[in-house]
């Protein structure tokens, strides 16, 4: 009668001895770190994650539980006003991302926007440049070009290099991201076409680049011209969501982060059309597609009335 009870005892510690035994001794610094992040050492838990990742490179084998630990210490730093140590652990993040899972993932292109938007915060423009740079050249090597997320990225380098006064180079990355949005979507009709550059011409002169990429965008995607938010435009109101479903691969890998995407939310307030415009890879990107859809808004207005309208939205994906 007791056999079975001592057995299945016996079982579970065992297994769970053999799980200790696989687990690598610079998780226990990792795990210290997180506890340090927690009680606001943000000091003393970067000694725990540089005592960690010396250990795992030593063994060979860092994962994306460091790296996410690097993300997670670089956004602490970033609340307290600390840019710059925020910018060196984002770059651990890159490096040891890169080692986990290659250097042309969609991951390391969203943590190098992360890093340009903080040289930029920083009073960093040649960094900041630099970053853009990297991260599209990231997303044209995973994508080969004819994805929307590429015409983002471009939009993003096009805003840059117009603040810095460079008003001739931000127009053709701005052409050269319309270019790989008619390969992604297609070439509107002739009368939206006009219609749409009546929209995207004052955008223009303002270097509003990324929103005059999201109306082109859109217009390819739904064969009509959607309002933007703004002057006599009221945005949709989220009424109900749904939550993003985690990949296998993504989980294995400990990917996690923030997918952010464009969409139109059309005159019932449904989702008519959305696109990815900072990916993180993996499949994660599909599940954020799928978990939008299902969100449901008041539709946005102009004077009173119900109209389509452009507009962005951020979906985090986080792992307990």
């Amino acid at each position: 009668m007791t056999r079975t009870p001592m057995l299945a005892g016996w079982l579970l510690a065992a297994l769970a001895a053999a799980a200790t035994a696989e687990k690598p001794a610079w998780k226990a610094d990792v795990e210290a770190a997180r506890q340090a992040m927690n009680a606001g050492l943000l000091e003393k838990a970067e000694t725990d994650l540089q005592l960690a990742r010396r250990a795992a490179s030593l063994a060979g084998n860092p994962d994306g539980d460091l790296a996410s630990a690097y993300e997670r210490l670089a956004e602490q730093y970033e609340r307290s006003g600390r840019l710059q140590r925020a910018i060196a652990r984002l770059q651990d993040a890159v490096e040891i991302w890169g080692t986990v899972i290659g250097e042309d993932q969609p991951k390391l292109a969203a943590l190098l926007t992360r890093m340009a938007r903080l040289y930029e915060e920083a009073g960093g423009p040649e960094e900041a440049e630099t970053c853009y740079r990297k991260s599209l050249a990231t997303l044209r090597s995973h994508y080969r070009e004819a994805d929307p997320a590429v015409a983002a990225a471009l939009g993003r380098l096009a805003e840059h290099l117009a603040a810095r006064g460079r008003l001739d180079e931000a127009e053709e990355a701005y052409r050269k991201a319309v270019d790989v949005l008619d390969r992604a979507f297609g070439t509107p009709s002739p009368a939206l076409a006009a219609a749409l550059h009546g929209a995207v011409e004052p955008l223009l002169r303002a270097s509003r680049y990324r929103l005059a990429l999201d109306l082109e965008a859109a217009a390819r995607r739904t064969g009509r011209l959607p309002s933007r938010i703004g002057k006599g435009v009221r945005p949709p109101m989220l009424v109900s969501k749904a939550e993003p479903s985690f990949t296998e691969q993504a989980r294995r890998l400990r990917v996690q982060g923030a997918v952010r995407l464009a969409m139109v939310v059309d005159e019932t307030g449904v989702p008519a059309a959305i696109w990815v415009t900072e990916p993180l890879g993996f499949g994660l990107d599909e599940e954020a597609v799928k978990a939008v859809s299902q969100w449901r808004f008041q539709p946005g207005e102009r004077n009173g009335e119900p109209t389509p309208v452009v507009t962005q939205v951020e979906v985090h994906l986080r792992l307990l």
